[in-house]
């Protein structure tokens, strides 16, 4: 993956804040809407990056079913005391 790569996931993926990181993930429906403009989202389906408050890219993964476990709410309580 290249650092162009890196933008176009910043640029058009969607984004995501969950637990003090960013993450940016590229869907179908925007490789599908921004191909003419941009051909080489297609073969970045699926991609998922996760950034910290200070923009540093963390990790970069493949999952395409990413999108509904990043949203999923956390069950565990942590720095809860009964």
């Amino acid at each position: 993956m290249c650092e162009r790569d890196v933008d176009l996931v910043r640029r058009y993926g969607v984004l995501e804040r969950r637990t003090g990181v960013r993450f940016y993930f590229v869907r179908e429906q925007e490789v599908r809407r921004y191909r003419t403009v941009e051909p080489r989202l297609a073969r970045l389906h699926g991609i998922v990056m996760v950034l910290s408050q200070d923009n540093t890219v963390i990790t970069l993964y493949r999952n395409r079913e990413a999108l509904k476990e990043i949203r999923r709410k956390s069950k565990i309580r942590i720095g809860w005391a009964a």
